[in-house]
């Protein structure tokens, strides 16, 4: 869990592998309710593991990728772990 709202981000990976990946992050707000604005792509997986089975590394990596997207987030703030 993050601890301040600068560490929290859309990053996900598996099996070592990032499937969602952050371009872009823009924190609308602080408070009691924290609202960010991420600018992210998702891992094409059809691509990526057709890729992976011809091991055809010229493949290049915003071809594996979806088009960017955008997704806004609240979270809540809870207490810190000083508080506990």
């Amino acid at each position: 869990m993050a601890s301040n709202v600068d560490e929290i981000t859309i990053n996900y990976s598996e099996d070592n592998q990032l499937i969602v990946k952050e371009l872009d992050k823009v924190i609308l707000s602080k408070g009691a309710w924290t609202t960010i604005v991420f600018r992210y792509q998702e891992l094409n997986r059809a691509k990526a593991s057709t890729a992976r089975k011809i091991h055809h590394p010229s493949l290049s990596e915003s071809r594996r990728h979806l088009p960017p997207q955008i997704q806004i987030q609240h979270f809540q703030s809870g207490p810190s772990p000083k508080d506990r």
